[in-house]
């Protein structure tokens, strides 16, 4: 499994911020900003940004994520609604209903409580018409409980928009394939090319916040 790293940082009012970072993906993460994502439900969701400065190559997390095989078609996982029409996207390039390539499901030495997960996931839904913008080689993290999300933008040049409720159905649909493991998803947004455009993952909870109700 690529080498991760555990980022905590604790800033003003006593809040404590902390995400897994996959290095093999950004190999130098610096902490932009944090916010504690209230939802409708009740509770908060814990959203950090981070830039990765210069984007590393995804040829050697191909090989050591493949599921199966190699022989068989990569499973899909979809955000579970149909594909946005571009003149939904307020930005170009868009991730919003966008499926991706399951490449990893490996077991995680700290386990990952599936509940947590799908608490994770309705937040995120319930903020239906919400978006975020990440920036070039950025990162956002998500987390809730036991369970985190990561969204890497691979673009070097380009923004990317992130719609909330359709990550939220790629965090279920992760979950469901790989119920309490780390995973991995290589988004096929734009040129059709594997890993080039975006990657989600879902990993272990570094410092567990009470998920959403």
């Amino acid at each position: 499994m690529a080498l991760r790293r555990f980022l905590s940082y604790g800033i003003v009012l006593s809040t404590f911020v902390s995400a897994t970072i996959d290095l093999s993906l950004c190999s130098n993460p610096t902490f932009l900003k944090t916010e504690l994502k209230p939802v409708p439900s009740g509770g908060h969701i814990n959203m950090t940004t981070f830039s990765c400065g210069v984007v590393s190559t995804l040829s050697h997390e191909r090989t050591a994520f493949q599921i199966g095989d190699g022989s068989s078609p990569p499973i899909k996982i979809s955000p579970g609604r149909r594909k946005r029409a571009a003149s939904e996207c307020e930005f170009t390039p868009c991730a919003c209903g966008e499926s991706c390539d399951l490449t990893a499901c490996v077991v995680d030495k700290v386990p990952i409580t599936p509940s947590d997960c799908v608490a994770l996931s309705n937040g995120l839904r319930s903020l239906s018409g919400e978006f975020i913008v990440l920036q070039p080689s950025n990162v956002e993290v998500l987390s809730a409980g036991t369970c985190e999300t990561a969204f890497y933008n691979r673009q070097t040049t380009a923004d990317l928009q992130v719609c909330l409720d359709d990550w939220a159905g790629l965090v279920a649909g992760l979950n469901t394939a790989c119920p309490g493991d780390f995973a991995q998803c290589q988004g096929e947004s734009l040129t059709g090319v594997i890993g080039q455009q975006w990657i989600i993952q879902q990993t272990p909870s570094s410092l567990p916040l009470d998920p959403p109700s």
